[in-house]
């Protein structure tokens, strides 16, 4: 998006896709972009969480408080008494705070959802001083003498460090790489500072820059890892870090001078997380998510060993708080719901049971309930808006609670059309549990999710994080929620370079799950690597071998200059499988764009399944819902489970979305899978949607056939008409286009039933599979120069193999 002066790509899942309409969703509530041109690829865990508990501690200079953020405020600990203060009160929230030298002041971040900014606040008086550029601000650290403020900044192009005097405002630049630097801490004797920088998406490093030297080296690399943070011990040049360890965070310290010796401090799995010094520097301090993604704050010696919760006995609000009760009803009977609540001046309210999310596409803070929760909330009126799932309509009620101090609150969340009833089972075939968010999370965890979305089947992956296999005690496990849906994992296969797979339901690990020319990702495996070795493997399995995410823009893939939007081995293992899916919704790519290739597999008589998946993260802060993409399955009658939902999706009775249901027939009710003969044939459309949708078309062997207004946010509308059918190849409706909003978190509302096929299943018409066969040879001729670029005079026999071979088929009777 252009708006301001830096182009930032706010992303949440690590690949190579570049910004794009899709993405649109993730970069539009920080929407800044410069006259440069430049690309900041920032990972949303970048930025600050909202908790249910303190993160972020700060000890004062004088040890006799803590500061820490709590529930999007800013909170003073006092050490002895125990009783914690809330020191900020803005609608935004407050996040990441840092003391002065002093002690007079604390600097922080102010998050208000679209905006970032950074706040100095006197404590004598209450003062604040607002620090805020047409950019995104991050990551506030003062200098040694109190003059300066240090403190990230999209203002020179890229996200750097910056400094401004803090009396006379003037601003300099201080580091100038590519990519992101922030978390500043500066040596406590002026010599120097410890930074991170995300170099691109290949790795990130702990930097130390001498100011005395004039020296800025990397003193620690590793991988993707959201939570390497680390701080400056208050008289040594020593620091403490929270190091990754697979699915783990741990403490560690070193001499800055010395960064090759790494003293681990809690060996044991504690979820480490921004970790601080106390002021004497014997104690260090930190954050750590309990069982119930409730934040405590915690200690241990500097010198390692145990650790300790440090209990705060009392909170005081500065207000009288009061609990209230939401309950959540659906056809009269209580029911699972996604909530978002705000206090009177729109400040996010949260739960005490479980985690909070964050909608970037809304800017809008949720979590989940099972139909009645306790919440803590301020005195006077609250917003709560609850959906349940896809196929509700948002309810959103202001309830001013007067001087009541304890309430109920209920709800009634409209469903539009009822899948369950109508013989559907809905399936989200992409998204992750543990991914490097700050929660840590089991598949249980997960199941609230699932109620909460009325989501039938939810398939979890397995996923690397470069050179850390996530989840991998999960492998294969299955658990059923207490609506009776189900969760399997199943694991990404991150080729990276040749194109993403996710094996749905495969239960037995792969390995290796990455390889591919050193360009992005560390190298695990040698280069001669072809995503067929991962299908030959798994062509046993009773699994579904997908590949996902694949087009990024809403663009046809085979027009001059697009080829390379294609995933390298997608369309040689299309032509040579037998059973292949494609994610043709996901939050992360387009849907229209994704369909231009996969009408291309239908046209040449390959039946690629159509899949969907979010490819969300359970355990991230920042991320769409589960379920926001999904496929709903025509079960005909029969009582769900993981295998006949799957079976059904592979058949191609179903149709996947975002937010419309689509139910098409041609003839006498030939559903989607089916098979229909050739000639003139009457057809019909059901449109229901929670939200507008545009247009409404029917599809013939790619081309549109036929096209209408769409439909009203929450409407259902039937159309008919006749389509004179071919004699080969396939038909299909979809509807698209409008204005995204809750229930839904992608960037347009996208509907596409799977293909009926003309007389037989795998027909074509001759015109149209000449016309796809030309398409897809020229994309296998890109893909082998794309792959000679990347590997150079490497050895890539089994690539090229596959490449001869998908050409072989497709020149085969031409």
């Amino acid at each position: 998006m252009v708006h301001g002066s830096v182009k930032i790509t706010i992303i949440l899942c690590t690949t190579l896709l570049m910004a794009n309409n899709a993405w649109a969703q993730w970069t539009n509530r920080y929407p800044k972009v410069n006259g440069f041109g430049h690309h900041v690829y920032l990972e949303g865990h970048e930025f600050p969480s909202l908790t249910s508990g303190p993160i972020d501690p700060a000890a004062s200079p004088d040890s006799t408080k803590i500061a820490y953020a709590d529930r999007g405020f800013i909170w003073l600990l006092n050490t002895e008494s125990g009783v914690a203060t809330r020191l900020t009160k803005s609608a935004a929230v407050d996040s990441r705070p840092r003391w002065s030298r002093d002690g007079t002041r604390l600097a922080f971040i102010r998050d208000n959802g679209t905006d970032t900014s950074i706040v100095v606040h006197t404590l004598d008086d209450g003062g604040e001083a607002v620090i805020n550029t047409p950019t995104i601000e991050l990551d506030p650290e003062f200098s040694a003498d109190g003059a300066y403020l240090y403190f990230t900044s999209g203002i020179g192009g890229t996200l750097n460090i910056w400094r401004q005097h803090l009396l006379t405002g003037n601003r300099e630049q201080i580091t100038d790489l590519d990519g992101v630097e922030r978390n500043t801490r500066m040596l406590k004797d002026g010599s120097g500072m410890v930074y991170v920088h995300l170099a691109g998406f290949s790795e990130k490093n702990l930097r130390y820059r001498s100011f005395t030297r004039g020296t800025d080296v990397p003193i620690y690399t590793t991988g993707i890892s959201a939570h390497l943070m680390a701080d400056t011990h208050p008289t040594e040049q020593t620091i403490v870090v929270a190091l990754p360890q697979v699915d783990d965070y741990r403490l560690s310290s070193m001499d800055v001078h010395q960064p090759d010796f790494v003293s681990e401090l809690t060996p044991d799995s504690h979820y480490t997380l921004t970790p601080t010094w106390s002021a004497d520097g014997g104690s260090i301090y930190f954050s750590q998510p309990d069982e119930n993604q409730q934040f405590q704050l915690m200690r241990t010696s500097a010198y390692g060993g145990g650790v300790e919760a440090v209990e705060i006995k009392r909170r005081d609000w500065g207000v009288e708080r009061r609990t209230v009760t939401i309950k959540t009803m659906k056809h009269g009977a209580p029911t699972a719901a996604r909530l978002s609540v705000t206090s009177a001046d729109g400040h996010p309210v949260v739960s005490s049971d479980g985690p909070i999310y964050f909608d970037s596409e809304s800017g809008v803070y949720y979590f989940y309930s099972d139909g009645s929760i306790d919440i803590d909330v301020p005195p006077g009126a609250i917003t709560v808006t609850a959906v349940n799932g896809l196929m509700t309509k948002a309810n959103r009620q202001t309830i001013d609670l007067g001087a009541e101090n304890a309430a109920v609150i209920e709800l009634s969340i409209g469903e539009i059309w009822n899948a369950a009833a109508s013989g559907y089972a809905s399936a989200d075939y992409h998204f992750h549990i543990n991914y490097d968010g700050p929660y840590q999370m089991v598949p249980n965890d997960v199941k609230p999710l699932l109620d909460g979305e009325n989501l039938t089947v939810g398939a979890p992956l397995l996923a690397n994080l470069h050179t850390r296999l996530m989840d991998r005690a999960f492998a294969g496990q299955q658990v059923v929620s207490d609506k009776d849906n189900i969760l399997r994992m199943g694991q990404e296969v991150r080729s990276h370079f040749h194109g993403h797979l996710g094996l749905v339901g495969v239960k037995d690990e792969y390995r290796p799950w990455h390889w591919g020319p050193r360009t992005v990702y560390p190298r695990l495996a040698g280069v001669d690597r072809s995503n067929g070795e991962v299908l030959a493997a798994t062509a046993g399995a009773s699994g579904l071998v997908t590949y996902m995410h694949p087009v990024a823009k809403n663009l046809d893939p085979f027009d001059d200059g697009n080829l390379g939007s294609i995933p390298l081995e997608f369309v040689s293992d299309a032509v040579l499988s037998k059973t292949l899916g494609l994610e043709i919704v996901c939050a992360w790519t387009d849907e229209l764009g994704t369909s231009e290739l996969w009408y291309r597999l239908l046209n040449i008589g390959k039946p690629v399944v159509a899949m969907a998946g979010t490819d969300s993260f359970a355990a991230f802060h920042r991320t769409p819902a589960a379920g926001s993409a999904r496929v709903y399955a025509d079960m005909d009658g029969a009582k769900p489970t993981w295998d006949n939902v799957l079976e059904k999706t592979k058949r191609g009775e179903s149709f996947v979305t975002n937010a419309p249901a689509l139910l098409f027939t041609v003839a006498d009710n030939i559903k989607p899978g089916g098979v229909v003969r050739s000639g003139s044939r009457n057809w019909s459309i059901n449109l229901t949607s929670a939200l507008a949708v545009e247009k409404v078309e029917v599809v013939v062997n790619g081309d549109v056939v036929w096209r209408s207004d769409g439909i009203k946010d929450g409407e259902t509308k039937t159309y008919s008409g006749t389509v004179n059918l071919p004699e080969g190849g396939w038909v299909a409706a979809r509807a698209h286009g409008g204005r995204m909003a809750w229930p839904g978190m992608d960037s347009y509302p996208f509907a596409h039933s799977s293909p009926i096929w003309i007389d037989r299943i795998g027909s074509t018409d001759p015109a149209a599979e000449a016309a796809a066969k030309a398409d897809l040879l020229n994309a296998l001729d890109s893909a082998r120069a794309r792959a000679k670029s990347a590997y150079g005079n490497a050895k890539t026999t089994r690539f090229n193999n596959r490449i001869e071979q998908a050409i072989q088929t497709l020149s085969a009777g031409n």
